[in-house]
């Protein structure tokens, strides 16, 4: 009976550790799309945009859903689907001389399945030139895990003001 104790003890020890482990990477894949999103928004100055479009089309088929809803009070309409999005991006990117984006207070909750996570940060931004501006906004990302692979299927971008 000992015995079957220390066993019993021993697999629950062992799947917990899986589990843990296992999203412990889900979470790190995550913070590891949000990176890459970020990156992907950079614009150095004197870059050109119609070389950007490739690029940052290329990381929207890997960061986001073919169809994403992305809500900003600032922008309303957006498209939905990546590539619309990509150029988007691009486009109000080259009213400055460069863009930089950047993700801090990230906090994840991932669903028991770990299929789907709620992603709540804090989203700075940096745009240079003529029309220079600095914001700080509340951002809320819904990713879903697909084929291994998390991608992110909405956007929500608060207004300054705004409680989430």
């Amino acid at each position: 009976m000992r015995r079957a104790a220390i066993v019993l003890v021993l697999v629950v020890a062992a799947v917990g550790a899986f589990v843990g482990m296992h999203r412990g990477s889900d979470q790190d894949a995550i913070r590891a799309q949000l990176t890459r999103l970020a990156a992907a928004l950079h614009a150095s100055e004197g870059s050109n945009p119609v070389f950007r479009v490739p690029r940052v089309r290329s990381e929207f088929d890997a960061i986001l859903d073919e169809t994403v809803h992305v809500t900003a009070a600032e922008a309303p309409g957006l498209p939905t689907d990546r590539r619309g999005l990509a150029d988007s991006a691009v486009q109000l990117s080259a009213f400055y001389s460069s863009v930089d984006v950047g993700l801090r207070n990230v906090e994840i909750k991932l669903d028991d399945s770990s299929t789907m996570a709620q992603v709540a940060a804090t989203a700075d931004l940096s745009a240079g030139g003529e029309q220079s501006r600095r914001d700080t906004r509340a951002v809320n990302f819904l990713f879903y895990k697909r084929d291994g692979t998390w991608r992110i299927t909405s956007v929500t971008v608060w207004a300054p003001d705004a409680t989430r």
